[in-house]
């Protein structure tokens, strides 16, 4: 039975780790992180937003609101509902609804432009030129952000008086707003124009305008409601008059053989009664008279007479009762002292057979008598339920008459309603006037003192969000892009593998490989030089000591050029203190070595494959850090065949022999050729990617194409890093930089993972 695995202190703190690097927590501060190394890209998209924002507050034109308040009441040609007289007080939902759409329909509208004459108060506005480019601008602007006001200004752009009627009328379409107040009858119009007094004029306009129609409607509904209640009223007086002939013909038809309904009714009921009580007293008999039979059936004859005796006592069942059982008594004590031969005993025999054969005569008797019970019963209930069925076929002649007589008389009565109802609504029709709208202004509009657009605090905080997401995108996508390159420790092991070392973080050396060399030679500026040092350091960790005659042979090489290799390469070379350094410039299209330490002069790697010879003549011992360095020299064959010369081999072999240290400047392993049988001299090699810059699916492919020369990976190098944005890295080595101390190590122990 396998056991659960126990945690040591180790994979316990690696566990917390994992849950603290994990989650909603860890996204926060990831997020923030990526806000502090990119603050100039947010601060260039708040920037854009304010001064968006500022720009549209300075061109847009203001906007006034008035607002009138009324109430509404369904529009109905009924006059029983539109009467001042009789209404109910209800407005249902969707007659609300309809009127709100009557009160901003475009007939309504167009109506409210006739009356102001707006047509020529746009044209007294002096928009017909058109005007400048900024005020095309504003205008422009207004439209698509500002929310919708009539505007006289534009409307006397449109060519004619027809189409800056129907220029007004649109804009009012989309400026007045009706709506309604919660769910009562008050609806509030609003009105929005770039002219305080114009939006309370038109807002108290419309609302005029409502009760003018609401007037307007109830006088027609009136006429047409007079004429139709004095024809109908003459057609429901002859359907009274027809209704009640009939009435009265049909009462002489409620009577049967003297006797009416209610009579029939009384006599049904008390026969219902005999009926019930019948149908009691038959079940009784028939219940008796079947558990005797049952009993008799089980127990004998003489179970009818027990039957009777559970019911009550009978002094001559009784007797011969007694009389059978003495008899029975004295024919067994006869049996046992004279035997069944004696006299007495068949007589006490004989006398008992008589007592039971009176016994069972007495039990059919009763049974007899109790079955004659049940069928005189049943009888008196099937005469009783015949004469029932007799007077109900009569009662239901009575009441179909009735019904007929009921319908009758509702048919008059309604229709005598009716006709009193259209008769009293036709007198007050022509005698009430219908100037009452069913309506009131309850407060009219006033000149708004304040416009109501732009609402700068509105405006402002969504600028600030929009700047704030727009600067999180331009981050976020940054942060894609970048995401794809090596920047950190963690970076690395993701892209290469957990097992790939971050050998050191370099910061920008300069322009030349000559400021890697001073950097290291003179210590300025210190963080350059301290991750020179650092990076030498982790080196020394990884290769073995040097032996006489066997010194350690270190290529340096990236995956594309322009990646810094050679002045990380040099500032290694002037940063080794207590060793005998040899540098080989073996980049024959971007040689720099000679350059970096002033031994320009030399034959170089090319004359010493094509003359052979000492290897002393080949370089020039660099005076101020004492590197022997052997620069690239004229070399004007393939590349290739300068990598796999057998002549450079025995180069580094002779190097190797006489210093501690060889490092080869190799050329770019995925740009030049070459490069893989130049790493393939060393006995380690250290791949360099420039910091965010290098994809990290490009150095994993030079790591592959190397893993190829069999020479050992030593691990990667971080070029012309940016400290201030690694400082906000979730790094055990960022840490360093959080407060500011660019002096510390910027690179990973030997060996160390990131």
């Amino acid at each position: 039975m396998s056991q659960m695995p126990t945690l040591d202190a180790s994979m316990a703190s690696a566990l917390d780790d994992a849950l603290r690097q994990s989650g909603p927590a860890q996204a926060i501060d990831q997020a923030l992180r990526a806000a502090r190394r990119e603050w100039k890209l947010l601060l260039l998209s708040l920037c854009l937003s304010a001064g968006a924002t500022l720009g549209y507050l300075a061109a847009v034109e203001p906007r006034y609101t008035a607002e009138a308040i009324i109430t509404v009441s369904p529009r109905q040609s009924d006059i029983a509902s539109t009467d001042a007289v009789v209404r109910d007080g209800m407005l249902r939902l969707p007659d609300a609804e309809s009127e709100l759409q009557i009160i901003s329909s475009p007939a309504s509208l167009s109506r409210i432009v006739e009356q102001l004459d707006l047509v020529a108060k746009a044209e007294r506005s002096g928009g017909a030129g058109g005007g400048g480019f900024l005020e095309r601008l504003s205008a422009a602007i207004s439209s698509h952000l500002a929310p919708p006001a009539l505007d006289l200004a534009a409307a006397a752009r449109s060519e004619g008086r027809d189409g800056a009627r129907g220029a007004l009328i649109g804009q009012l379409g989309d400026a007045v707003q009706v709506t309604a107040i919660g769910r009562s009858t008050l609806a509030r119009i609003r009105v929005s124009a770039t002219d305080a007094e114009l939006s309370a004029e038109i807002a108290n306009a419309v609302a005029e305008d409502y009760f003018a129609g609401r007037v307007r409607g109830r006088q027609d509904a009136a006429s047409r409601a007079a004429h139709y209640l004095r024809a109908r009223a003459e057609e429901l007086r002859g359907n009274v008059l027809e209704a009640d002939r009939r009435l009265a013909a049909l009462r002489l038809e409620l009577q049967e053989n003297g006797r009416d309904a209610a009579q029939i009714g009384q006599e049904m009921a008390s026969l219902a009664e005999q009926i019930t009580r019948a149908r009691v007293e038959a079940e009784r008999a028939a219940r008796r008279h079947a558990a005797v039979l049952e009993a008799v059936r089980r127990s004998g004859p003489l179970a009818a007479l027990d039957r009777e005796d559970a019911i009550g006592t009978d002094r001559h069942v009784d007797r011969l009762r007694g009389a059978a059982a003495e008899a029975a008594q004295e024919a067994a004590r006869l049996n046992v002292e004279s035997g069944i031969a004696n006299t007495d005993f068949r007589r006490a025999r004989a006398q008992q057979r008589t007592a039971v054969g009176q016994l069972e005569a007495e039990a059919r008797a009763r049974i007899a008598v109790l079955e004659a019970e049940s069928g005189n019963a049943a009888g008196l209930v099937a005469a009783l339920e015949e004469r029932l069925q007799g007077l109900r076929q009569t009662a239901n002649i009575l009441a179909a008459r009735q019904v007929e007589l009921d319908a009758v008389e509702l048919e008059a009565n309604t229709n005598r309603t009716v006709y009193e109802t259209f008769l009293s609504r036709w007198r007050t029709t022509e005698q009430v006037g219908f100037n009452d709208t069913d309506g009131w202004l309850v407060s009219p509009a006033t000149v708004p003192e304040r416009s109501s657009w732009p609402k700068v605090p509105l405006i402002a905080a969504a600028a600030l969000l929009a700047g704030l997401g727009l600067g999180a995108t331009m981050v976020g996508l940054r942060e894609f892009r970048l995401g794809r390159t090596l920047r950190s420790g963690d970076d690395v092991s993701r892209a290469l593998g957990s097992a790939t070392s971050r050998l050191g973080l370099i910061p920008a050396l300069g322009s030349t490989p000559r400021c890697a060399v001073r950097a290291a030679l003179c210590g300025r500026p210190d963080a350059a030089a301290d991750a020179i040092a650092s990076l030498q350091e982790a080196l020394s960790d990884i290769l073995p000591p040097a032996c006489a005659g066997a010194g350690n042979v270190v290529a340096v090489t990236s995956a594309l050029a322009d990646e810094g290799k050679s002045a990380i390469l040099a500032g290694i070379a002037a940063s080794a203190p207590g060793l005998k350094v040899a540098v080989i410039d073996c980049d024959t299209r971007a040689a720099a070595q000679g350059a970096a330490f002033g031994v320009e002069g030399a034959s170089g790697v090319a004359g010493f494959i094509r003359n052979g010879g000492d290897w002393r003549a080949a370089g020039r011992t660099d005076s101020g850090s004492g590197v022997f360095v052997v620069p690239v020299g004229n070399w004007a064959g393939r590349a290739q065949d300068f990598a796999r010369s057998s002549a450079l081999a025995g180069l580094v072999a002779e190097l190797c022999a006489a210093f501690d240290l060889v490092l080869i400047d190799a050329p770019p392993v995925l740009a030049a050729q070459g490069a893989r049988s130049v790493c393939g001299l060393a006995d380690a090699v250290v791949l360099v990617a420039r910091w965010g810059a290098t994809p990290a699916l490009t150095v994993r492919a030079a790591r592959d194409r190397l893993a190829s020369t069999g020479t050992p990976f030593a691990g990667v190098v971080l070029a012309e890093a940016d400290l201030g944005r690694y400082a906000t890295f979730d790094d055990g080595v960022a840490a360093a930089f959080v407060a500011g101390d660019e002096t510390a190590r910027l690179a990973a122990p030997a060996g160390q993972t990131a």
